[in-house]
């Protein structure tokens, strides 16, 4: 089945993650040596420790389940050549995507090779095998939460909080993430984890940057963690009802009247639109949340 006749059957989540940080390439396949203490698990204890991707689509969706998660996920690929990533219909210049109607992670070749490297040693090293494995915890991210045909990634705000919640989770969850996976890590000055456990990356800033605006306003008002809501709007609302979803718990840390549903599902739309096209519009949204 040729690009095109693929596209129409399946969604195909881009992700052309991690590519670019000012202005420079990041290399994933970085050699630096530098060793520091381990700061996860060593494989040896509840979590034992993942050699291959089909180890890892079990575990991940064993654990989903568990916590009431749906994964929409049957197999991930790890190209080794261009032939490959044509083959597995990966866009040219993409570092991975999700295929959506398939339920297949596809991953870039020079992505895959850090990731081959990690599932061999059992172990992160460098900051190139960090970015893989947050690329395939943002890819994974995606195939995850209630099955829908297209994610409402056809329209720029469906689009925008899909890329922006998947990432922010997956920054957020790749400590976790490799802890599962029964992966060690090296710490050293380049790993860029923030000191509450974050991944600092570049990657769908824009995006990253709404959402966040988003949860910390209501984490303020209500108590409730940023990432609680995150995941709510990920994993158990249906891509169609985010809008509403969202616009509902805005509305309620505001204290706002039914009435002024409409209006509020409306400039949430327009605020994610404009995302990416000049200053962060979300404060500007929350501005207008007045009783």
């Amino acid at each position: 089945m040729d690009l095109d006749q693929r596209a129409r059957s399946t969604c195909l989540v881009r992700s052309a993650v991690i590519q670019y940080c000012d202005g420079q390439l990041l290399k994933f396949n970085d050699n630096h040596d530098e060793r520091g203490r381990f700061s996860e698990g060593d494989g040896t204890g509840a979590s034992s420790r993942m050699k291959s991707t089909d180890d890892i689509v079990s575990r991940v969706v064993a654990q989903a389940a568990a916590t009431g998660v749906k994964t929409n996920l049957s197999k991930i690929t790890l190209c080794a050549s261009s032939a490959d990533e044509k083959d597995a219909h990966l866009p040219k210049g993409d570092l991975a995507a999700y295929h959506n109607g398939s339920q297949e992670i596809v991953v870039a070749t020079r992505v895959s090779d850090s990731i081959r490297e990690v599932l061999k040693s059992g172990t992160i090293e460098n900051i190139g095998q960090l970015t893989a494995m947050k690329i395939l915890n943002h890819e994974i991210t995606h195939a995850q939460g209630p099955p829908c045909s297209d994610l409402n990634y056809a329209t720029t705000s469906g689009r925008v909080l899909e890329e922006g919640m998947t990432e922010a989770i997956a920054q957020r969850t790749l400590t976790q993430f490799t802890q599962d996976m029964g992966l060690a890590r090296v710490t050293g000055p380049d790993m860029h984890v923030s000191s509450e456990g974050r991944f600092e990356s570049p990657a769908y800033r824009r995006e990253v940057e709404a959402v966040d605006t988003l949860t910390s306003y209501l984490s303020k008002s209500t108590g409730k963690s940023p990432v609680s809501y995150l995941k709510d709007w990920k994993f158990q609302t249906p891509p169609q009802d985010r809008i509403r979803t969202i616009a509902s718990d805005l509305m309620g840390a505001a204290k706002l009247p039914d009435d002024q549903k409409k209006a509020v599902m409306w400039n949430l739309k327009v605020a994610l639109g404009g995302v990416g096209k000049g200053p962060n519009p979300m404060p500007g949204l929350l501005d207008g949340l007045k009783p």
